[in-house]
């Protein structure tokens, strides 16, 4: 179990003969535990940071000496267990991140080296999930991400060095997750608002809108039975793809205004929200993936690099099919991951690579732990890799843990559980490059 860690986020060597005293939590800080029943307690940090107080039970939270937020010092590995497929430790700190939660909190961790994440947890306004977030690295460093609370609120939160308070945007709520694109130092938030419309929240200069602005098309608002995906192409504008309410897949695109909404000839999508990235090389800039409206097997297009013009719909995989959301994330080469849930709650992987076959890009389905593939609460999250990794996913188990794993030369390391990261329904994925 402590290799399977090790091989999935990495763990430093230490010298049994002259080990070194670190400190295990924020001095006279309390942290969350679990109880017997797997509820939360609250246990008090020594003063040396080096032990705690026993777990106390009573549901009876103390006052928060940190602004609602919580230090673990979570370790995912026995540092004596080796560093098979582990990232290089100094250049991966900081730029693993982790979002998740469910109803009743909201947590945050990052890759601190040797195999240990921080985790911070969130108290108050905000702190609670609703559905996967949406996290996107920063061109200035760090991380941004929004997300939709139990009160299905939006609110956002950065990381970049330490974790920022969540804050709303505007008083908008939302019917289902919202989608984050990033654009130097611009950010557009996609979501579908409780009336069925699309709309569009922007940062720039340092602040976020109101989120009230509606997505249109000819003066005529967008709507469907889901948010738009949306990605910003290097060097290009605001794209989104969508399902419309006539269960086609629509694609528009921003500068300054909305351009004319466009149907996908061929495509008919279920209400699932489509998946939409920018790919890293190769004759294709944009990939989408959506589940057919007729049998909820998976379907790609892809948009030509140097014409724009977008290929016909293909089959991912016969066997392919879901009623959630899907993960996408860009690999080097013009290829990218693909992750999903399926119809028996358990996590499957394709790789597309048009380089490699033109005509059939999309491996054979294959699941995402080989001969262990667990029952998952929600779709796992997928990222480009950016510590010696292809990709990384992480994914939250009906047993309550929520582990990671690294796609490294063709093959998914195993997973590892991070401690202090329990009872999620959601949680997403992003590496800073």
């Amino acid at each position: 179990m402590a290799i399977a860690a090790c091989s999935a986020v990495g763990c430093g060597k230490t010298n049994d003969a002259a080990p070194q005293a670190t400190r295990l939590c924020t001095p006279n800080n309390y942290v969350y535990c679990r109880c017997e029943d797997r509820s939360e307690g609250t246990k008090l940090c020594s003063a040396d940071g080096m032990s705690f107080d026993v777990c106390k039970c009573d549901g009876q939270q103390p006052p928060d000496p940190d602004g609602g937020f919580t230090e673990i010092d979570a370790s995912t590995s026995d540092p004596d267990a080796g560093d098979a497929g582990a990232p290089n430790d100094t250049a991966c700190i900081g730029k693993l991140f982790l979002l998740g939660g469910n109803a009743g909190g909201l947590y945050a961790a990052s890759y601190k080296g040797s195999g240990k994440f921080t985790v911070v947890s969130k108290s108050g306004s905000g702190a609670s999930l609703l559905g996967a977030p949406a996290i996107v690295p920063l061109a200035s460093g760090g991380f941004s991400a929004v997300y939709r609370d139990a009160t299905s609120a939006l609110y956002v939160t950065t990381f970049a060095g330490t974790f920022g308070t969540p804050v709303r945007i505007g008083v908008v709520t939302a019917s289902d997750a919202p989608s984050l694109a990033a654009a130097g130092a611009s950010l557009h938030m996609l979501y579908r608002g409780g009336d069925g419309l699309h709309y569009h929240a922007t940062f720039a200069n340092g602040a976020w809108d109101d989120g009230t602005a509606a997505v249109t098309s000819s003066s005529v608002h967008s709507f469907g039975p889901s948010s738009p995906a949306a990605v910003v192409p290097a060097g290009d504008v605001l794209t989104i793809a969508y399902a419309g309410a006539d269960q086609m897949l629509y694609r528009q695109t921003f500068a300054t205004t909305w351009t004319a909404a466009v149907a996908q000839a061929g495509a008919t999508i279920s209400t699932v929200r489509p998946q939409l990235i920018a790919l890293e090389g190769g004759a294709s800039d944009l990939l989408v993936v959506y589940a057919s409206a007729v049998d909820f097997k998976l379907h790609s297009v892809a948009r030509d690099a140097g014409t724009k013009s977008w290929s016909a719909p293909l089959l991912v995989d016969a066997n392919a099919y879901t009623a959630d959301p899907v993960s996408l994330a860009p690999m080097k080469g013009g290829r990218a991951m693909l992750i999903y849930r399926g119809g028996n709650s358990k996590p499957y992987y394709s790789v597309y690579d048009p380089v490699a076959n033109a005509a059939a890009p999309w491996s054979v389905l294959a699941e995402l732990v080989t001969a262990a593939n667990p029952t998952v609460v929600s779709s796992p999250g997928v990222a480009m890799g950016a510590c010696g990794e292809d990709a990384v996913a992480v994914f939250a188990q009906d047993n309550g843990a929520v582990a990671v794993q690294r796609f490294i030369a063709g093959t998914w390391t195993p997973p590892a559980a991070v401690p202090g990261l329990l009872n999620f329904t959601d949680v997403g994925v992003a590496e800073h490059l």
